[in-house]
């Protein structure tokens, strides 16, 4: 749009844009606690490499939870890249990546989930 800037334009979120190859401290955080959450492995596989961090609940939809370590999992890249094949990007839910958790894997995601963030709020 020409001319609409900051609080008008239909793409504001809130005076916070995401900058994917500069990440602010918040962010750079963020990943670090979920790397380290998940031990550095896939949460889906174990694996250790190509990994990438995703949010349950979208980063655009909810952002009171975008730093919260616990709205976040480790992922292989080409299944974080499925998942987007199936749910697209934006607006995503924990719902959602249970259903494909079980529906692909197999796995039950809150069983999973509460292993990995149990020990670690005690």
């Amino acid at each position: 749009m020409t001319g609409v800037f900051g609080k008008d334009h239909p793409a504001w979120k809130g005076g916070y844009g995401r900058d994917l190859k500069n990440p602010s401290t918040e962010d750079y955080a963020w990943k670090n606690g979920v790397r380290d959450l998940y031990n550095r492995k896939c949460a889906l596989t174990g694996a250790s490499k190509d990994l990438v961090c995703h949010h349950l609940n979208g980063w655009n939809a909810f952002p009171t939870q975008r730093h919260d370590i616990t709205n976040g999992v480790l992922l292989e890249a080409r299944i974080h890249s499925n998942f987007h094949g199936v749910y697209k990007f934006g607006n995503n839910t924990e719902e959602q990546f249970i259903d494909f958790c079980k529906t692909y894997y197999d796995i039950d995601w809150l069983k999973v989930k509460k292993k990995r963030i149990e020990p670690n709020t005690k």
